[in-house]
């Protein structure tokens, strides 16, 4: 009678008769009922809106209550601490009832909205995954309900009739898929991105440490009359076929050393007026320079100019202070990028690391 009382919304006789009840039963000795008769007292008290009431009577019953009766209890459990603005808990138990019936596979018809609680839930948490989990299970429970309870499938409050729900869970499903082909395609973009950044590192890693054995091979060259990168082969006891007479050749290079003694290498001079100047000519100095250098009149001049460079920033700390474009031009350069260039050739790096490497050596010693 109380359960009739129920489904007829006539939530207060419902719930006297579960007080009648539970009296009998304590008299009658009655445990198996009289648990019944309290988790049917708290469906009562939920309908009432009484809903601390309701979960403290559903709450004493549980443990007592058979498969069927459990799965109820949860459920009303989850609608009471719903309207307590208590979702976790809610979200608890309508799992709960969810648990029970995959096991027993025993529906009713309160099944549906607990599903709906449970997608609802989900959905607040943006999480896809199991939305569709439980659409699916809604979409199957409304196949069994429509076929098994015929006369309430009119009456039952659905927040998603199941064309909605099927159209909702093929929505999500596709959005799913779009999301993983995105994140695919991000990911592979992420990771070509590091490769890059990586290989990037890799080279500035590899490019110090060759400047750093470039620096360090600079330092470790004694002064002398050597070019840096090119040792001169001034071998005076062997002929060179350079189709100039020896003494005339000899008398060059005796000519050439006191003109880079000289530094007279850092005026602007071509090799027609240094040929003029060694009382030669053009043709017979360009065959010694490169007969006994191994290189052409320009990079003979600007390697000298380079040595030159390095011995005054190791030596002179005031020529350590001048910015690039004054060096180029005490050292005889045209303008920054021809002495730049000179530099790296005849070194392997920049001037600028070279200065920047040779300051931090002498203030660490």
């Amino acid at each position: 009678m109380s359960s009739a009382y129920i489904n007829t919304n006539d939530h207060i006789k419902s719930l006297l008769n579960s007080k009648k009840g539970i009296k009998e039963t304590i008299n009658t000795l009655d445990t198996l009922s009289y648990y019944d008769f309290i988790s049917m007292t708290g469906q009562a008290q939920y309908f009432l809106k009484n809903y601390q009431a309701a979960i403290d009577s559903l709450q004493k019953a549980l443990p007592y209550r058979n498969d069927h009766g459990k799965a109820m209890s949860n459920y009303y459990l989850g609608k009471s601490y719903g309207k307590l603005n208590q979702p976790e808990k809610a979200h608890f138990h309508f799992l709960k009832t969810d648990s029970i019936y995959q096991v027993t596979k025993d529906i009713f018809p309160e099944m549906r909205d607990a599903y709906e609680h449970i997608i609802e839930y989900y959905k607040s948490k943006n999480d896809v995954q199991n939305q569709i989990k439980y659409y699916d299970r809604l979409i199957e429970t409304d196949k069994i309900i429509d076929s098994t309870y015929t006369y309430v499938t009119e009456t039952i409050n659905k927040k998603f009739d199941t064309p909605q729900a099927i159209a909702e869970r093929n929505r999500l499903v596709e959005e799913a898929k779009a999301k993983e082909s995105s994140w695919k395609y991000s990911f592979a973009a992420i990771s070509a991105i590091l490769l890059v950044i990586l290989g990037v590192l890799v080279a500035a890693f590899r490019r110090q440490k060759y400047y750093k054995r470039r620096f360090e091979n600079i330092m470790s060259i004694e002064r002398n009359r050597n070019t840096l990168n090119q040792t001169k082969e001034k071998e005076t006891s062997k002929k060179k076929d350079i189709d100039v007479p020896e003494e005339i050749v000899e008398t060059i290079l005796q000519q050439l050393e006191a003109f880079e003694a000289s530094q007279k290498f850092t005026k602007q001079i071509s090799l027609t007026e240094l040929a003029k100047k060694l009382g030669t000519n053009p043709k017979y100095l360009s065959k010694v320079i490169n007969g006994h250098y191994q290189k052409n009149f320009s990079s003979y001049i600007n390697d000298l100019r380079i040595e030159y460079v390095i011995s005054k920033l190791k030596e002179d700390s005031k020529f350590r202070n001048y910015t690039i474009k004054a060096i180029a031009q005490e050292a005889g350069f045209g303008n920054t990028e021809s002495f730049s260039k000179a530099f790296h050739k005849t070194t392997g790096i920049k001037p600028s690391y070279f200065i920047n490497q040779l300051q931090k050596r002498l203030e660490s010693s």
